[in-house]
């Protein structure tokens, strides 16, 4: 893809123009992007926004699965104040387990349902899938770096999601399927700072 698109495939994932820049005579692309860095700047964060985002960035791994996002209100504005880079790591994060999750199934017809609920001091963004779900014996472990299931998984996605969510006092949870007979549902819970 040329560099001049707006949106270029970088590894496995997509990335936005203005989020990288060519290092010069390499031809290698250089992220900006720094989920680590020391500078606790923030701004205003749409959920809804970093969910598109996060579903952009994953495109690739969901081809032939059905994604569905669900909004009580498609008016609605789920704004938080965070680095929005964060938001969508979290979200990719969970997206990419349960394309990942659904890969594993054979004869039933994948989906993903992303929802957001609203309590009083928190937006809880739902991502469901109705792949095999979490063993019984594992869901203790599933948040503890460096444990994955998966034969080429780092198992980083979950715990660094789990931390990045706590830091901004945040929190992600494994949960009850309320959508599907079966699968795994994940709740990130995001402070509602702008209320």
């Amino acid at each position: 893809m040329n560099f001049q698109d707006d949106i270029f495939r970088c590894s496995h994932i997509w990335v936005k123009k203005e989020n990288a820049e060519r290092v010069p005579e390499t031809g290698v692309f250089k992220i900006k992007w720094n989920l680590y860095s020391s500078d606790d700047s923030q701004s205003t964060c749409d959920i809804k926004v970093a969910i598109q985002e996060a579903l952009t960035l994953s495109k690739s791994e969901l081809q032939g699965i059905e994604v569905k996002t669900i909004y009580e209100k498609e008016t609605d504005q789920f704004l938080i104040l965070t680095k929005n880079i964060v938001v969508v790591q979290i979200l990719f994060n969970l997206i990419i387990n349960a394309s990942h999750s659904l890969r594993e199934q054979q004869n039933i017809k994948n989906k993903i349902h992303i929802y957001i609920q609203e309590s009083d001091q928190y937006y809880e963004v739902y991502v469901s899938d109705n792949g095999a779900g979490v063993d019984d014996k594992l869901q203790d472990k599933i948040f503890t770096p460096f444990f994955t299931t998966k034969h080429q998984g780092t198992g980083l996605g979950l715990s660094l999601s789990k931390s990045l969510a706590k830091k901004m006092g945040g929190d992600l949870r494994l949960a009850e399927s309320t959508i599907f007979p079966q699968g795994a549902t994940f709740v990130a819970s995001f402070p509602k700072t702008l209320s």
